[in-house]
C-alpha cells in the first residue's frame, strides 16, 4: 500500500494503541462522571464546563492555524495542515454534543440562569431568566453553525483537491479563509463571552476574547507539535516532517507564549490602573486562598518557563524536548481554564479534593476526540496530496530551508528521528 493512500485499517496506519488508550479514557471518564453527578451536581457542572472549554479552545486554535496557512500561502505548514483540519472539525458535531449537558447544568453555572421560583433554569418565572436562556441558546447555535460551515468547508475543499488537483480549489480555500477570519474573530469572542466570562456577574473586559484566543492558539500549537512528533514516526508522514516544520512550530509556540502574557498583562494593567470596583472584582476573587498560588504557577509555568526554554533554536529540533514542552502545555492550559472558571464555585481556593471530577470530564471528552482523530486520520490521506506547496514542504523536511540548523542537529534530534530511506511513496 502506498503511503499516499488512506488506510481504513487502524493497525495499518499504526494508530491501534491510540485507539485503545482512547477507549480506556472513555471508560474511566464515564465512571467518574456518573459518580460526580450523583455526589455533587453543582461542582460537576463546573468541571464539565472546564473540560468543554479546554477542548473547544483546541478546536479554535487548530482552525486558526488552517486559516493562517491559506491566508499566508505557507509552504512549511502543508505537512501539518491535515492534522489541523481534523482537529478543527472536532467542533461539530462532537463539541456540539459535549455542549448539550450545559443546557441542563447551566442553572448551576450561570448567575443569570439561576432560578428562584422554578426548578429549571430555562423556564424561570423571574423577570428575564427564561428569555436570557433562549437568547444564550440561540447565540450558541449560531456560533456552532458558523464553525461547522468554516471548518468542514475548508477540510472538504482540501480533500477534494487531493482527488482533482485543481488550482481553483487553492484560490477558493484562500477566499474562504479571508472571509472566515472575520467570522472566526467574532465567534471566538462571542463564545468566550457567553460561555466563560458569563459566569462572572457584572464583570466586563474589552479584551477578554483576545485573551481567550491567545490561550487557544498557544494550546493548539503545542498539541499539533506533539502530534507531529508522534506521527512523524508514522510511515505516512515521516517523509514530510523535518527541521523546518519543528523549528516553525517552536517559533509559533514562542510567539503565542509572548502574546498570551502580553494580553493578560494588558488586561491586568488597565483594570489595576482604572481601579473600578466592578472591574477589579474578577482579580480580587482570584487572589483569595490558593488561587493566588495558582496565579503564580501560571505566571512562571505558562509564561516564564516556556519563554526561557523556547529561546534556544536548536532545542526545538530535539524530539525529547518537543514532547516534554508540549506535554507541559496540557496541565498549564487546564490551570488556565480552571483559573477562569472555578473561583466562582470555589472562592476559598483551588478545589483539590474534587479535582477528580475535572479529570473525569477531561478523560471522557478527550477519549472520544482521540478516537475520532484516529478514525479521520486513517480514513483520509495523511497530508494534502496535491497541494501546490507540497514540494516546499519536502524541501523543508530535508533542511534545505533552514540553513545551518540541520547541521547543528545531533543524532538525538527530531530531524534525525524522522529520517527514512523509504521515500518511494513521494
Amino acid at each position: 500500500m502506498s503511503v499516499l493512500e488512506p488506510k481504513d485499517d487502524v493497525k495499518t496506519c499504526d494508530m491501534a494503541l491510540a485507539r485503545r488508550v482512547g477507549g480506556l479514557l472513555i471508560c474511566a471518564g464515564v465512571i467518574g462522571a456518573v459518580f460526580g453527578v450523583a455526589i455533587d451536581p453543582h461542582r460537576f457542572a463546573f468541571a464539565w464546563l472546564v473540560a468543554f472549554m479546554f477542548f473547544v479552545s483546541l478546536c479554535f486554535g487548530a482552525l486558526f492555524l488552517v486559516i493562517a496557512h491559506h491566508l499566508f500561502d505557507a509552504g512549511w505548514s502543508v505537512s501539518i495542515r491535515r492534522i489541523c483540519e481534523h482537529v478543527a472539525c472536532f467542533v461539530f458535531p462532537w463539541m456540539a454534543l459535549a455542549f448539550v449537558p450545559l443546557l441542563f447544568l447551566g442553572g448551576y453555572v450561570y448567575p443569570w440562569g439561576q432560578t428562584h421560583n422554578a426548578g429549571h433554569w430555562g423556564s424561570s418565572s423571574g423577570a428575564d431568566g427564561g428569555v436570557r436562556f433562549w437568547v444564550w441558546c440561540g447565540l450558541s447555535v449560531l456560533i456552532f453553525g458558523a464553525w461547522w460551515w468554516l471548518a468542514h468547508s475548508l477540510r472538504r475543499l482540501s480533500l477534494e483537491q487531493d482527488k482533482t488537483g485543481e488550482a481553483e480549489l487553492t484560490h477558493r480555500l484562500r477566499r474562504y479563509s479571508a472571509g472566515g477570519a472575520f467570522v472566526f474573530a467574532v465567534t471566538v469572542t462571542g463564545a468566550a463571552t457567553l460561555w466563560m466570562k458569563g459566569i462572572d456577574r457584572g464583570w466586563d473586559s474589552a479584551i477578554y476574547g483576545a485573551c481567550f484566543f491567545s490561550s487557544c492558539g498557544w494550546f493548539a500549537i503545542a498539541v499539533v507539535w506533539l502530534l507531529s512528533v508522534v506521527l512523524g514516526r508514522n510511515r505516512a508522514l515521516r517523509t514530510l516532517l523535518g527541521p523546518v516544520q519543528f523549528q516553525s512550530l517552536g517559533a509559533l509556540l514562542f510567539a503565542f507564549t509572548l502574546l498570551h502574557a502580553y494580553m493578560h498583562y494588558s488586561q491586568y494593567f488597565v483594570i489595576w490602573n482604572a481601579n473600578l470596583p466592578e472591574e477589579t472584582s474578577w482579580y480580587i476573587l482570584r487572589e483569595q486562598g490558593t488561587w493566588f498560588h495558582v496565579g503564580l504557577v501560571l505566571v512562571f509555568g505558562h509564561f516564564l518557563l516556556p519563554f526561557l526554554v523556547l529561546l534556544r533554536s536548536e532545542w526545538k529540533l530535539r524530539s525529547a524536548f518537543a514532547m516534554a514542552a508540549c506535554a507541559w502545555a496540557w496541565p498549564m492550559h487546564y490551570l488556565d481554564m480552571a483559573f477562569n472558571i472555578l473561583p466562582v464555585t470555589s472562592p476559598e481556593g483551588f478545589p483539590l479534593g474534587s479535582v477528580w471530577m475535572d479529570l473525569s470530564c477531561l478523560a471522557l471528552v478527550g477519549g472520544c476526540l482521540s478516537r475520532v482523530f484516529v478514525r479521520d486520520f486513517c480514513r483520509h490521506p495523511a497530508f494534502p496530496l496535491r497541494d501546490p506547496r507540497l514540494n516546499e514542504a519536502l524541501a523543508g523536511r530535508d533542511g534545505h530551508c533552514l540553513g545551518s540548523a540541520s547541521a547543528e542537529a545531533g543524532p538525538g534530534m527530531a530531524i534525525s528521528d524522522n529520517r527514512s530511506t523509504d521515500t518511494g511513496g513521494t
